[in-house]
């Protein structure tokens, strides 16, 4: 339960306010830095362009992409949220020993969230 409401919070939170020059820096450098590491040989560079094309039909460079990120903004990422944190497109499996009290508080915490 505790993780439920921690995580529907914070989905709120996006929609609500916009993440902190801080938060979108620390994400887009934790970006980059995955990205770092999935590119370190000539195969994963290969399966890079061949998932590129086979996902969305064209391929763009790790370059390219990068400067992509660079350009997302707080407000960028404040509208995605809106768009992908609502009830209606939320969902919530507990797993383990659990009361129908605590699937009742989950379903609730989703609906908060529009």
């Amino acid at each position: 339960h505790d993780a439920v409401q921690a995580i529907t919070a914070e989905c709120k939170r996006l929609t609500m306010e916009p993440v902190t020059e801080e938060e979108l820096r620390d994400a887009k450098e934790q970006i980059k830095g995955r990205m770092n590491l999935q590119l370190e040989d000539t195969e994963k560079i290969a399966a890079w362009f061949g998932t590129q094309e086979i996902l969305i039909g064209q391929s763009v460079t790790p370059e390219g992409r990068l400067k992509e990120l660079r350009g997302v903004t707080m407000a960028d990422i404040q509208k995605v949220a809106r768009n992908v944190f609502k009830s209606s497109l939320c969902a919530v499996t507990i797993i383990g020993k659990h009361s129908a009290n605590d699937a009742a508080r989950a379903r609730k915490l989703l609906r908060e969230l529009t």
